[in-house]
């Protein structure tokens, strides 16, 4: 839902705050705000929105050089990539872009694993999955969430067993599915992430 991307709350007022910014060139800020829509947008499946917001961010790039937010803007941008182009919404960039990507997660991978490792091996289950190579995205999601495990990533953790679920809730293995998606559930729970865990809570009741 289009709210769940809204940055609005008791301490916090999402327009003011662009209004302002904005006003003030807080280039770094700005990031930030666009950063976390995109990450909001992408994990609640508004995917046209996460890629729309990735673009913004990009505008303030120069201002969080050398931080660790990049490779995970580029995660997030890929991931709901990946979920247009299957929904028939993809443009042929579109699937340059997710190559491109996908060799810019390989590489921060292998230059930090305990950093980065996680992302790379969930676009590559997408990305298999995608290509219908189950052998490789059965591996490749497992991988994923055992990486976000060993580094405490307990979002990433939660993100990979979802898809994973959702993986496997489309090959009717409805069993596997349901393991996966009680881990998420859990795991989202641990990160605080309370809107996530409830609507898995409610996914699994379904």
């Amino acid at each position: 839902a289009r709210y769940k991307t809204r940055l609005t709350g008791d301490k916090f007022n999402e327009e003011e705050t662009l209004e302002l910014w904005r006003k003030a060139g807080n280039a770094d800020g700005l990031y930030y705000i666009y950063f976390t829509k995109t990450m909001l947008a992408t994990l609640f499946d508004n995917h046209a929105q996460a890629v729309e917001f990735a673009r913004e961010a990009d505008k303030y790039e120069q201002a969080v050089t050398g931080s660790l937010a990049a490779p995970f803007l580029t995660f997030y941008r890929t991931l709901s990539l990946i979920a247009l182009a299957e929904g028939g919404q993809g443009q042929p960039a579109g699937a340059r872009e997710i190559e491109a990507n996908r060799q810019k997660l390989a590489l921060w991978a292998e230059q930090s694993p305990e950093n980065f490792k996680h992302l790379h091996e969930l676009i590559e289950a997408e990305l298999a999955r995608q290509a219908e190579d189950h052998g490789r995205a059965m591996d490749y999601y497992d991988r994923a969430v055992g990486s976000a495990t060993a580094g405490g990533f307990t979002l990433y953790e939660g993100l990979s067993n979802e898809l994973a679920a959702r993986y496997y809730l489309n090959l009717h293995k409805s069993r596997f599915a349901v393991i996966y998606l009680e881990e998420s559930r859990k795991a989202y729970v641990r990160g605080r992430a309370s809107a996530k865990a409830s609507e898995l809570e409610l996914r699994n009741q379904e």
